[in-house]
C-alpha cells in the first residue's frame, strides 16, 4: 500500500518539509537578529569601555610627566628670579623667560608674577608667560593664586610672588593629540569608528558640544553641535545622548547617520559613555544593515543544516534509496562530506577534527584574497597542560579539554569557527574582526577560564591559557605562513602564560 501512493508520500512529505523549513528559517532569523543585536551592544560597550580606560591612562601619565617637569625646574626658576627688590625682579624676567623659551612653553608651560602693592587691588601683576596668560580669581592677599593650573609650584622673594606650572587646556591638548593618532590609527568591522565630542554646556540648546574628533566626517572636526539637531527620521540623537550620558554616564540609541567612506545614509546603533575628568562623550556605533547582513548569513547557515538534517530523517524513514543527494541541495559533494564527518566526530569526541579546522582556515584565506574579507586567528594552550595530566589522569585531561572548548564556544558568535587544534591546543577563526576586537574576545576567553572552577566529581581543577592573535596578510600564500605567525604570538603569550599576545604586524594590516 506504501508503495502505490509512494510517490504521493513524497510530494505530501515535501510539501510539509518545505513549510516546516520556511517556518524554522523565518523564527531562528528573528532570533538571530535580536540575538545579533545584543551582541554588538556588548562589543560596543567594550570597545568604548576599553577605549575610555586608555584615555585615563594617557591622562593619568601626562600629568605626572607635567609634574615631574616643574620639579625639576625648581631649581633653575629660583636662581633665575633671585633678586632682593621689586626693580631687580622686573630686570629678573629676561632670565625667567629665556629659561621658559629653553624649557618649551609652547607645550603649556605657563607662569605669573606679581608684587604685594598698596592700591586697589594689594597686587600687581609684573608678568606672566605666555604674554595672553588668562588668571582667573586672582586673591588679591598676594600671597595664593588661583590661575587655571592643574598642577603648579609657589616660589616668593622678598615681595614678589612667582606661580609656574601646567595649565588643564594644556594637559586636555597632549590627551586630545595622543587620542587623536589612536582613533585615526584604528579600523573596527562593520564600518564603526570611535568620535568625540566634547560638552560646552550640559543644559544643551545651540553649542552645547564641540565636535572634538571624528574620522567619518574630519573636515567638521571644532565644529559647535546643537541639541535641536535632528536626523533624516526626525530623532534628536545629540539631546537623547546628552541627557542620556548625564543621567547614566552612558546610553545607547539608534539614528540615522552617515556610513564610513559612503555618502548612504543609514541606521546605526550607538554607544556613548561620559569621560567627566574632560566633559568628552566618547563613543562608537555600527550599522544596523550590517548587523542585520550577518544574522541574515548565519540563519542560512543554519537553514541549510536544518534541511541537510530533516531530508537525512525524511530519506531515512520514507525514501531509502528513492531521494539522491542532488541539485537541491546546495552544499557541493566535498562541503556535505566534510559536514557530515564533523557531525560523526562531535558525537565520538565533542570536537571537530584538526581537518576541518584547516579547511575553513583556507577558506579564510582565499575569502580574503578575493574580496579583502580579513579574518582574526586565535590559537591557545592551556599552560601547563602535561602536568594537569599526570596529576589528574587522562580521563579527567580529555574531560577538561571538552570543557575548556565549551567555554571558549559560549563566549563566541555563531559564526566564529572554534576548533581543538591539538591536545591541548585550540583554534579560532573570527571572520570580519578586527586585531582589537580580536583582542577584546581573547581577553574575555582568557579571563572566562581563569576564573571557572572546572569540577569533575571530587576532583576541582583551576587553569589558565596562553593565548596568540593575528590577521590574515596580503603574502599569506598558505596557511602555514598564518600559523607561523600565530604561533609566535603564542609563544610570547607563553612565556609570561595566561596572557594576550596580538602579533605586531596584525595592526599593519
Amino acid at each position: 500500500m506504501l508503495t502505490k501512493y509512494r510517490h504521493q508520500l513524497i510530494m505530501i512529505s515535501a510539501t510539509m518539509l518545505v513549510l516546516l523549513l520556511g517556518l524554522l528559517h523565518y523564527s531562528y532569523g528573528r532570533l538571530l537578529q535580536t540575538n545579533a543585536i545584543e551582541h554588538e551592544k556588548i562589543m560596543l560597550q567594550d570597545t568604548v569601555d576599553n577605549f575610555v580606560n586608555e584615555i585615563q591612562g594617557d591622562y593619568k601619565s601626562d600629568l605626572d610627566i607635567m609634574k615631574r617637569s616643574i620639579n625639576n625646574l625648581k631649581v633653575p626658576i629660583s636662581n633665575a628670579i633671585s633678586f632682593r627688590d621689586e626693580d631687580e625682579a622686573e630686570r629678573s624676567l629676561v632670565r625667567v623667560n629665556r629659561l621658559f623659551n629653553t624649557q618649551g612653553a609652547s607645550d603649556g608651560l605657563s607662569y605669573i608674577m606679581f608684587a604685594d602693592s598698596v592700591d586697589q587691588n594689594g597686587y600687581r601683576i609684573l608678568s606672566t608667560y605666555p604674554a595672553n596668560f588668562t588668571i582667573e580669581n586672582f586673591d588679591g592677599t598676594g600671597h595664593t593664586v588661583y590661575a587655571p593650573f592643574v598642577t603648579s609650584i609657589t616660589l616668593r622673594r622678598h615681595n614678589v610672588t612667582m606661580v609656574y606650572g601646567y595649565t588643564k587646556e594644556a594637559l586636555e591638548r597632549h590627551v586630545e593629540t595622543s587620542t587623536r593618532q589612536k582613533i585615526y590609527g584604528q579600523s573596527y568591522y562593520g564600518g564603526a569608528y570611535i568620535w568625540i565630542n566634547k560638552i560646552l554646556n550640559p543644559d544643551g540648546g545651540d553649542g552645547y558640544a564641540i565636535r572634538l574628533i571624528h574620522p567619518n566626517l574630519p573636515d567638521t572636526e571644532g565644529m559647535l553641535l546643537s541639541t535641536n539637531m535632528q536626523d533624516s527620521d526626525g530623532r534628536f540623537p545629540y539631546r537623547t545622548e546628552l541627557n542620556g550620558v548625564l543621567q547614566d554616564g552612558s546610553f545607547f540609541q539608534t539614528y540615522t547617520f552617515k556610513e564610513l567612506n559612503s555618502n548612504r545614509i543609514t541606521e546605526k546603533l550607538s554607544y556613548s559613555r561620559l569621560l567627566p575628568n574632560l566633559n568628552w562623550i566618547v563613543s562608537t556605533g555600527i550599522n544596523t544593515r550590517f548587523i542585520r547582513i550577518n544574522a541574515i548569513r548565519n540563519s542560512g547557515f543554519m537553514f541549510l543544516i536544518t534541511f541537510l538534517t530533516i531530508l537525512f530523517v525524511v530519506d531515512f524513514l520514507f525514501l531509502f534509496q528513492m531521494l539522491r543527494v542532488d541539485a537541491r541541495i546546495s552544499m557541493s559533494e566535498h562541503e556535505q562530506r566534510v559536514l557530515v564527518e564533523r557531525m560523526d566526530a562531535s558525537r565520538m569526541s565533542g570536537q571537530a577534527k584538526r581537518e576541518y579546522g584547516e579547511m575553513e582556515l583556507k577558506k579564510a584565506l582565499d575569502s580574503f584574497h578575493a574580496d579583502g574579507k580579513n579574518s582574526g586567528i586565535m590559537l591557545m594552550d592551556i599552560d601547563l597542560f602535561k602536568s594537569i595530566a599526570a596529576t589528574f589522569g587522562q580521563e579527567i585531561s580529555e574531560k577538561l579539554q571538552g570543557q575548556v572548548l565549551e567555554t571558549v564556544e559560549n563566549l563566541c558568535r555563531p559564526s566564529d569557527v572554534i576548533v581543538q587544534w591539538s591536545q591541548n591546543e585550540y583554534l579560532g577563526i573570527f571572520a570580519g574582526a578586527s586585531a582589537q576586537g580580536c583582542g577584546i574576545v581573547a581577553e574575555k576567553v582568557r579571563k572566562a577560564i581563569e576564573e571557572t572552577n572546572f569540577k569533575f566529581g571530587d576532583n576541582e581543577v583551576k587553569v589558565t591559557a596562553s593565548i596568540g592573535i593575528t590577521m590574515l596578510k596580503k603574502e599569506d600564500m598558505a596557511i602555514g605562513d598564518i600559523l607561523k605567525r600565530a604561533d609566535i604570538a603564542l609563544s610570547s603569550a607563553r612565556e609570561k602564560t595566561n596572557t594576550v599576545v596580538v602579533n605586531i604586524d596584525a595592526r599593519d594590516v
